[in-house]
């Protein structure tokens, strides 16, 4: 009795904000060990999108493709890749770097992917704390949580899919652009194993001292798909084309990307959604063209955005939205820069809202079932309206990022050329 009365004075005597801050961690913590449980089991159970069959047939020397082509031929047949809806749809190179799994057992294999993506996840926190924010303890914990408790991140472990890994390579060789080029490329190539989600990112490597990195990583692939068109004795266009009969998913709609958005409109026009990707690539260019260097992590926000709605895209592939999350974390820990009255700051607060709304509906309302609950609950219009916001929000942020970006290289001060201040 005395012992319970001692701990309720302690915490009587606690400072409230940080009673608050330690309840609302130990929330988060529960939250992100539960949504990690469900979603280490369920690819111990299945992992349907696991990779591990491609990359396994092409390290015995057969062609994933023409397993495949043949698979297709026998309607009900079991996929020879083991994995319930893996297709080959990925290039060949980039199934090298799955190797060292493929290898393994399909069991094993299995666990040990569950765990590389969990690792893989807190490298992408970390780094991300470590390169934009003030590199404190607190905040890249935060991060990794907000990012754990996530559909989009669950999902990639139930489907054993390849988001996380190749979101963390792309970091990894972000980070290390300007100390170790060779290692940097190796990582860059290592993630266009999802070249519909990186090869936007990849933008940021188009400026003095890093397009090196991105020639180089080109050389890596052709350098692998020559050694693959030896391996397998083929010829190396012929198999570097092999993957696009697989791709008709890409034209297909996905979670929210432009055709998916299209689709639910109900825009019966084949060439809208085409526009509205040819509209958000534009975004695109036009912010990596007028960005400030100083600025890279909004350049990024908005290349994260766009990577996830120019072509399809499922709920896992989202995981690179924990981008614009960071940077809503740096402002709020800059919270003058949201109240400023300028233009430019105006535009990025704008930005700053819309990412967290985008990031509300996306990473915790759809996706994984979660919209089926909501629907059973509160009735299919309520997820509607959900769809309807995060669709709206997501898109808004993308060109109201791309104002910002515009409006900033605007004001930027222009300075006179030597002549001029002569003359």
């Amino acid at each position: 009795m005395r012992q319970l009365r001692q701990s309720l004075e302690l915490i009587r005597r606690a400072d409230p904000e940080a009673i608050a801050y330690a309840a609302a961690f130990i929330t988060l913590i529960a939250l992100a060990t539960g949504s990690t449980v469900e979603g280490f089991r369920h690819a111990l159970l299945s992992s349907t999108d696991f990779v591990w069959g491609p990359s396994r047939a092409l390290l015995l020397r057969q062609d994933p493709y023409a397993i495949s082509a043949e698979w297709s031929k026998h309607p009900g047949a079991p996929n020879p890749f083991i994995a319930a809806t893996i297709e080959p749809n990925y290039v060949a190179t980039t199934l090298v770097f799955i190797w060292p799994v493929a290898a393994l057992p399909w069991t094993l294999a299995k666990v040990i992917w569950a765990i590389i993506g969990i690792l893989c996840a807190a490298t992408i926190a970390t780094v991300l704390n470590r390169r934009y924010l003030e590199s404190k303890l607190v905040t890249g914990f935060f991060l990794f949580l907000a990012l754990m408790i996530s559909a989009p991140a669950r999902a990639t472990l139930d489907n054993a899919q390849v988001s996380l890994f190749a979101v963390a390579a792309f970091l990894l060789a972000l980070d290390l652009a300007d100390r170790r080029r060779h290692v940097a490329a190796i990582l860059l190539a290592a993630s266009w194993i999802k070249y519909p989600l990186t090869f936007p990112l990849t933008l940021l490597f188009l400026r003095k001292g890093r397009i090196l990195i991105v020639v180089e990583a080109a050389v890596i692939h052709i350098g692998l798909l020559l050694f693959l068109a030896a391996w397998l004795g083929q010829n190396p266009v012929n198999l570097l084309l092999a993957p696009i009969p697989f791709m008709g998913q890409l034209k297909t709609s996905g979670f929210i990307d432009a055709f998916s958005l299209m689709q639910w409109l109900g825009v019966s026009s084949s060439i809208a959604p085409f526009v509205l990707s040819a509209l958000l690539c534009m975004a695109g260019l036009c912010v990596t063209l007028f960005r400030q260097q100083s600025d890279e992590l909004l350049t990024f926000s908005i290349l994260s955005i766009v990577s996830c709605l120019w072509v399809y895209h499922r709920i896992y592939d989202l995981v690179i939205l924990i981008v614009p999350l960071c940077l809503a974390v740096k402002r709020v820990q800059n919270y003058a820069s949201i109240c400023n009255d300028r233009w430019v700051a105006k535009s990025e607060q704008a930005f700053f809202w819309l990412s967290l709304t985008m990031l509300a509906t996306t990473w915790y309302l759809l996706g994984q079932t979660l919209d089926e609950r909501i629907s059973q609950l509160f009735g299919p219009s309520i997820v509607n309206v959900i769809y309807s916001v995060a669709a709206l929000s997501t898109y808004s942020a993308v060109f109201v990022g791309t104002t910002a970006v515009m409006l900033a290289h605007l004001s930027k001060p222009r300075t006179h050329s030597a002549g001029n201040a002569t003359s």
